[in-house]
């Protein structure tokens, strides 16, 4: 959705077309190829793009269901399979990405 504001037409609100699954697959494919490591698609449930994968051997680290962790299968921030430090810190309120700041006080 866009926004915009005109002196003489005032507010006009624009929606985008919806993306395809297929759209939304491939920008995540393109995305990864690229070098960043987690992206995801969201408001798709189920989808297993929506869970976060070891950047190093692809083994699942954490599934998710929505916005809900249902699962947290990383050990001491290690993939369990192949043993890759990740960026990913689980905390009380779901998990976050370590970024270069400080995350000891987020709700994370």
């Amino acid at each position: 959705m866009k926004l915009y504001w005109s002196s003489r037409r005032g507010l006009t609100v624009e929606f985008a077309p919806l993306l395809s699954l297929q759209t939304l697959e491939r920008t995540h494919d393109i995305s990864r190829e690229e070098g960043l490591e987690f992206v995801y698609l969201g408001n798709i449930l189920g989808h297993r793009y929506e869970n976060t994968y070891c950047p190093g051997c692809g083994e699942l680290l954490i599934r998710r269901w929505g916005l809900s962790v249902t699962q947290n299968r990383l050990k001491d921030k290690k993939c369990p399979r192949c043993g890759r430090t990740t960026s990913v810190v689980a905390g009380a309120g779901g998990i976050c990405y370590e970024s270069g700041i400080d995350l000891s006080a987020a709700l994370c």
